[in-house]
């Protein structure tokens, strides 16, 4: 409530609460309350209600001398007269808040029904409608300038310059010309209002492209480039989805970019810019700077978010996966970790850091001029030290993948040597000789010695063990903390490269049992089938058929009658190994002994059957002898010779020296 109007309503009220009990008193029959009304004690609440009565009569006059005065002092200056204790660039609305409050006073006195209002007041009050409608848009032209004023910046300032000149020009001349009671207030306030308005309304809109500048460059950039999978602390870096990841990323910058460059050319005609102006291609560079920024903020981001998961630390997953090999090439990384390779690891850090600079291309540069973000970005010292940084971080744990490859060289035998040349070598000299053995010395040296079924058992027992020792190898290896290599598959081939090995010799084997046994049989079977057949005299194909077989079947007696009991163990050393023989085998090696031995038999009663037809073979062979002697022709005694060497070796004969053929 206005001051003087709250005092004459206080003074009233406080009137009101004396009179009230004692219109009530006088009211009440009662002898009592008759000598109280008679009694002087009656008088002095009416004194004190006489003395608010002057009170607020008295206070009307005095309230309506401040307010002419009030009226006078303030209405009589200028509508726009700027205050000192504001700065200087600054306006305030000389007499808004007191006007609103003289009008307050009025409407409350009136409501009081006031009598002793003055008239210099009531002739304000009656204009109250035009008042406010002043008062309202004069606020509202003193808050758009002042905003204006405030809220512009620098690089903003020059390109409004002219039109905050040509305002202030007319602001100057309401200060110095133009009065409350004048003509032509309201046409000028509308005026000012209109330019105001519209000048603070292109403002804003121009600021609010540049927050749409900054948003739209935040939309984008507001996550690293690339992060791990599905944002769990331990996954490793989403290179699966790298790509379409990228695209979706770049595709976002290109619309930002768009947006961007249309909300700058609208920039330019809010502010009625000529775009050749200094004072433009300033703004422009500021913008341009913005972007740059934000592309600085966001190249960092990427990289630093590399950075820190690429520390030696328990806590923090690996973020890089390498895997381990073997291929025809030997051991080897994949992807390589050969400096050089385009499709190495370095090749794909360099790539993914490519990638991220590579955003700062996709928006053309504001800046007249200059080169792409990029080119910019490039030279930041900063950023060219968090390169470095993230190389030296990729080569030194390079370095320790390469020593821990190097530590499966002492198996690199199983896939270098070959295998059918390592069993020729096994077989000739009972063990695998190495590269070094035949430089130290030359193959001829090397004594040849077969291998026995022991040498055999040690050979796949090695394999076996070496199996084991590979089997424990961890699965994973970490490097420098970051660098996560999978071995499962090298561990995986180079443990199938051992099973072939092992199971090379173990092959031989069974080969070996299966042969010699398919072998025997079948020697067997001819052996019979040719001691069966009859031979008569004089047939001496037919003799010299069955004594072929005759022969035969001595030559390998000994090592038939040995053969058996070795098979039996290699048999039991196969199945040591989990290896089981066909039943067949088994059956043939219960039953070919006792073929053998009726083989046997069979051929020594052959033997006897034939001695008689042998024997007259003998004397014909003597006789030839006898007539190659008489043999003039060297080359015709040779070729006699041969044959009766051959004879004579069929049926046991020795046949004489001819020393004159050999001179």
């Amino acid at each position: 409530m206005p001051p003087v109007a709250g005092q004459l309503k206080w003074s009233l009220e406080l009137q009101e609460r004396l009179e009230v009990p004692m219109r009530d008193l006088k009211h009440i029959d009662h002898p009592t309350c008759l000598d109280l009304r008679q009694s002087s004690s009656t008088w002095r609440p009416a004194s004190a209600s006489t003395l608010f009565e002057s009170r607020a009569t008295h206070g009307v006059p005095r309230g309506n001398v401040n307010l002419r005065i009030y009226i006078k002092k303030k209405f009589s200056k200028p509508k726009n007269e700027k205050q000192r204790y504001f700065p200087p660039d600054r306006l305030c609305l000389p007499c808004g808040p007191q006007l609103v409050a003289v009008l307050r006073e009025v409407k409350y006195l009136n409501f009081q029904q006031q009598k002793e209002i003055p008239r210099s007041a009531e002739t304000l009050f009656s204009q109250y409608e035009t008042f406010r409608k002043f008062v309202g848009n004069l606020e509202l032209i003193v808050g758009w300038y002042n905003e204006i004023k405030t809220t512009v910046m620098e690089v903003e300032f020059p390109l409004i310059k002219a039109e905050l000149e040509g305002i202030d020009v007319k602001l100057l001349t309401a200060e110095t010309t133009l009065f409350w009671n004048g003509e032509g207030v309201l046409t000028y306030i509308q005026e000012m209002r209109e330019v105001l308005h519209n000048l603070q309304t292109r403002m804003q809109k121009a600021k609010q492209n540049i927050e749409g500048i900054a948003q739209a460059m935040k939309d984008w950039s507001a996550n690293p480039l690339f992060e791990r999978k599905d944002n769990k602390k331990e996954a490793l870096l989403d290179l699966d989805g790298r790509l379409t990841n990228l695209n979706k990323r770049y595709t976002a910058v290109k619309e930002a970019g768009i947006k961007i460059q249309a909300m700058v050319a609208e920039n330019a005609e809010l502010f009625r810019a000529v775009t050749t102006s200094h004072s433009w291609k300033d703004y422009v560079i500021y913008i341009d700077g913005m972007v740059l920024d934000a592309f600085d903020n966001f190249i960092r981001m990427s990289l630093s978010y590399l950075i820190n998961n690429m520390v030696l630390d328990e806590s923090v997953a690996p973020l890089f996966e390498i895997h381990m090999e073997l291929s025809e090439d030997g051991l080897v990384f994949s992807p390589s970790l050969e400096v050089g390779d385009d499709r190495g690891f370095l090749a794909l850090i360099e790539s993914i850091i490519n990638d991220i600079y590579n955003v700062a291309k996709l928006i053309p540069r504001l800046a007249r001029g200059r080169v792409n973000y990029k080119s910019d970005l490039e030279d930041t010292a900063d950023l060219m030290e968090m390169r470095e940084e993230m190389s030296n971080l990729v080569m030194g744990a390079m370095k320790e993948a390469e020593e821990f490859q190097d530590s499966f060289e002492r198996y690199s035998y199983l896939w270098v040597d070959d295998l059918q040349e390592s069993m020729k070598n096994f077989l000739t000299y009972g063990r695998v000789i190495t590269l070094e053995d035949l430089d130290l010395r030359p193959e001829e040296l090397v004594t040849k010695s077969p291998p026995t079924l022991t040498q055999f058992q040690q050979q796949i027992d090695s394999y076996e063990r070496l199996y084991e020792e590979v089997s424990r190898c961890e699965n994973t290896q970490v490097f420098s903390g970051w660098l996560q290599c999978d071995c499962r598959p090298f561990k995986q081939a180079l443990l199938n490269t051992i099973k072939r090995w092992s199971f090379m010799f173990k092959r031989h084997l069974s080969n070996h049992v299966v042969s010699s046994l398919g072998d025997l049989e079948a020697f067997m079977k001819a052996a019979r089938a040719g001691l069966k057949t009859p031979v008569r005299e004089g047939d001496y194909d037919g003799l010299v058929e069955v004594m072929g077989h005759l022969m035969k079947v001595k030559e390998r007696q000994v090592a038939t009658d040995n053969m058996f009991e070795p098979l039996k163990q290699t048999i039991e050393l196969l199945r040591t190994y989990g290896e089981e023989m066909p039943e067949e085998i088994h059956v043939k090696l219960q039953e070919l002994p006792e073929q053998w031995t009726n083989t046997k038999k069979l051929a020594i009663l052959v033997k006897q059957n034939v001695a008689p037809l042998q024997a007259n073979e003998v004397n014909i062979l003597r006789r030839k002898c006898q007539q190659f002697e008489e043999q003039k022709s060297i080359l015709a005694m040779e070729r006699i010779m041969e044959g009766l060497c051959k004879s004579g070796s069929l049926f046991e004969v020795a046949v004489p020296d001819y020393k004159q053929l050999k001179a």
